[in-house]
């Protein structure tokens, strides 16, 4: 994937473009307060909060440990393709990662269709349906409502693998 090896001005411009979507910039503030949260812990440091950046240093609030580690460390934060959640390459056993197998499928029982207008006009599958209204969805794989606790367990999948050249 070519954005891996991208260059970080080259990123936050395509990042501040998809933000332009309220819907992509609530996404990206969420994964930046956990991946902020999660580089805080690795690393030994406060869980400053990220959006007061006053409050912390440049390492995002981790003084703690050496400074080669802490690159280490943080170049090894990766978001799983399986449960959207960080994790560290180096930590990553068979069963870190609780996640759905399944797929989202419209939940004909949910009381979220009676009171929707267009049920009958739009597309319930659509990814803006899915995210405006996800109480109307569950999983394939356990029936349980979208939002549950991941009912698999595996070893995290990173989103991006580097190439090696």
């Amino acid at each position: 994937m070519k954005i891996a090896s991208a260059s970080e001005d080259i990123i936050r411009a395509i990042l501040i473009a998809l933000c332009q979507d309220p819907v992509q910039e609530k996404k990206a503030r969420d994964y930046f307060v956990e991946l902020h949260r999660f580089r805080s812990k690795q690393l030994g440091g406060e869980d400053n909060d990220p959006a007061n950046p006053d409050k912390s240093n440049e390492n995002g609030g981790c003084t703690n440990g050496n400074e080669s580690s802490k690159r280490r460390a943080i170049s090894e934060i990766r978001i799983c393709s399986l449960c959207k959640e960080p994790f560290n390459e180096n930590e990553n056993t068979p069963d870190t990662c609780l996640y759905h197998s399944g797929y989202m499928e419209v939940g004909d029982d949910s009381s979220i269709w009676e009171e929707w207008e267009d049920w009958r006009d739009g597309n319930p599958e659509s990814a803006e349906n899915k995210e405006q209204y996800p109480e109307g969805y569950k999983w394939s794989c356990c029936e349980e409502p979208i939002e549950s606790t991941g009912c698999t367990r595996g070893s995290h999948k990173t989103l991006h693998k580097k190439q090696h050249y």
